[in-house]
């Protein structure tokens, strides 16, 4: 439908849909209220944290008549998640800077569901005690915390080699040592195909 935050109005028209889904923290109530005129009723669901990532998908299966598909689909992806938790117990965590954006510098913060995956895969994100799910970070304030790893997004149009073009990003040891994760690009969604990322990502930090 075009991109997340700004779909394609036109393509969602043409299409005549039954119902629409929208994330509260992505998509605005303006827009929400502009599929509304057309027509089309929004179901709107609010996935903050992996358990909101487990409660949107019962509240969609309700929403759509297929609760027991949902609650089926919730229950693999518990197992899933206990399976990856069970596998890195014990292990040593390093901690780790996820990029959302470099300019300004965006990262996952406290109650995002980035951030629980990040733990759930045997990592601690440095960030994990900024109050905001989604806040910017200073480049001294990164630099300050100097994380064992960085992440980003495969598909992202940022790396490492970007990255280094700006002074700041090699006083940062894991530029410097070159020690990047590529993460699974679907770990940016909030759905049942972030578990996908999740196993990935728990993979790279305790192969």
């Amino acid at each position: 439908m075009g991109g997340v935050i700004n779909p394609s109005l036109e393509r969602i028209v043409g299409l005549k849909p039954d119902l629409v889904l929208a994330i509260g923290d992505l998509n605005s109530l303006d827009l929400v209220s502009s599929i509304e005129r057309l027509g089309f009723t929004v179901f709107v669901v609010h996935p903050r944290g992996v358990e909101g990532i487990y409660h949107s998908i019962e509240s969609i299966g309700r929403a759509i008549n297929q609760d027991d598909k949902a609650s089926a689909l919730v229950a693999w992806l518990r197992l899933r998640e206990r399976v990856v938790r069970e596998r890195v117990a014990g292990k040593d965590r390093p901690t780790v800077f996820f990029l959302v954006w470099p300019d300004p510098i965006m990262t996952a913060g406290r109650g995002a569901f980035i951030t629980e995956l990040i733990e759930i895969a045997g990592g601690r994100s440095i960030s994990d005690d900024l109050p905001r799910e989604w806040p910017q970070m200073s480049p001294e304030a990164v630099l300050s915390r100097q994380p064992e790893y960085l992440v980003l997004s495969r598909e992202s149009n940022v790396d490492l080699t970007r990255l280094r073009r700006q002074s700041w990003w090699k006083k940062l040891r894991a530029a410097q040592d070159g020690k990047v994760i590529y993460a699974d690009d679907r770990i940016n969604y909030p759905s049942p195909i972030a578990f996908d990322a999740l196993e990935d990502l728990a993979k790279q930090l305790h192969p």
